[in-house]
């Protein structure tokens, strides 16, 4: 949450499609709608630096298209 936006009590959200890999690393993040352009470079920042669980098929890792919603209240 953007420090400045959250003085301001500025609310909002960020959906974002990304691929999580088997390793639980992310990438292919495409940004679909966002509230604010301080939300969107927040989101781009966190999506460089998270790991995800990957999805399991038949109880192996695979490879999925998620997507996020990520809000700021």
């Amino acid at each position: 949450y953007p420090a400045g936006l959250r003085e301001l009590g500025v609310e909002g959200s960020v959906e974002a499609r990304v691929v999580v890999w088997t390793d639980g690393s992310v990438s292919g993040r495409e940004l679909i709608a966002s509230d604010h352009p301080e939300f969107t470079r927040a989101v781009r920042a966190a999506l460089d630096e998270v790991r995800f669980a990957p999805g399991l098929y038949r109880g192996e890792p695979v490879a999925s298209i998620v997507t996020l919603t990520l809000l700021a209240p």
